[in-house]
């Protein structure tokens, strides 16, 4: 196998109107200097693009989740809109903010107040409507390439003998205590993980599982059949690597693109994987 490299490009939240609370527990010093919200967003995004666009050793890209803030149609197609900007293939991956469908108010002191939230999680099927030239593209790039039959965003394809899995692990039961959207917890469904067990027992040697939330190492041990698992995922908002000892499971886990402006740079060589963090401004 030839290396090659790709990017993961951390979680958006576009159409975030300010900060909230669920900031606070991830704020330092630099990422208060950093971080950017509203029209922010989208100028961090554009800039990524671009900045993708000048390395020449990169063939595809893949979003780590949480494209949008609150799910709301114009906030998919302005991802869409700058992202399709890529000159290389990208691949949308869907996480928690991404399923329920509200409008927030402008006043971070009324988070718990929302209007217009849809009745049930349609994000997915928005989704799929927004992006379905995207996946027709993606099935003529990529070998193998297979969406599971149903509502939830699993895919997998192949890449230089890679098996890539993308699985949709995140729960669609309502948020608690009065706050509109999904809880934001992950949960794999009984669809999600036979289709994940079902792609592990493939025949290929490596396997990259490409999840919003990462996934249970231990699940991944008894899923892998000995063979070699990278899980990348997004959701905590801080870039951490973990790696089960004495296994073959490697999990890395990316930062928040409008926190902080790093993509990840995965380089696979025959005999490793290599996560480089690369600032875009």
């Amino acid at each position: 196998m030839k290396e090659f490299s790709f990017v993961i490009i951390p979680d958006l939240e576009l159409g975030r109107p300010h900060f909230d609370l669920c900031d606070a527990r991830i704020w330092n010093p630099g990422q208060r200097k950093e971080r950017v919200v509203a029209r922010g967003i989208e100028e961090r995004l554009a800039k990524t693009v671009g900045f993708i666009n000048s390395l020449p050793e990169v063939k595809f890209a893949i979003t780590a989740g949480d494209l949008t803030d609150s799910a709301l149609p114009e906030q998919f197609l302005k991802v869409k809109e700058i992202l399709d900007k890529l000159e290389i293939p990208w691949l949308p991956v869907i996480g928690n903010h991404d399923l329920w469908p509200y409008r927030k108010l402008p006043d971070p002191f009324l988070s718990r107040r929302h209007s217009e939230e849809a009745e049930i999680p349609i994000g997915p099927k928005i989704f799929e409507e927004i992006f379905q030239e995207n996946f027709q593209r993606l099935s003529e790039f990529f070998e193998g390439w297979q969406k599971q039959k149903t509502l939830f965003q699993n895919y997998t394809f192949l890449y230089k003998s890679i098996r890539f899995i993308i699985i949709d692990n995140m729960s669609r039961r309502h948020a608690i205590l009065g706050f509109p959207g999904v809880i934001g917890f992950p949960h794999l469904y009984l669809e999600t993980r036979d289709w994940l067990r079902d792609q592990l027992s493939r025949e290929e040697e490596r396997k990259i599982v490409i999840s919003h939330a990462p996934l249970s190492q231990k699940l991944l041990v008894g899923f892998s059949r000995g063979k070699e698992i990278v899980n990348i995922a997004g959701y905590l908002h801080r870039e951490k690597r973990l790696r089960k000892s004495n296994s073959n499971i490697n999990t890395f886990v990316t930062s928040a693109l409008y926190l902080k402006p790093v993509i990840i740079v995965v380089r696979v060589l025959p005999d490793d994987i290599q996560f480089h963090s690369v600032r875009i401004l």
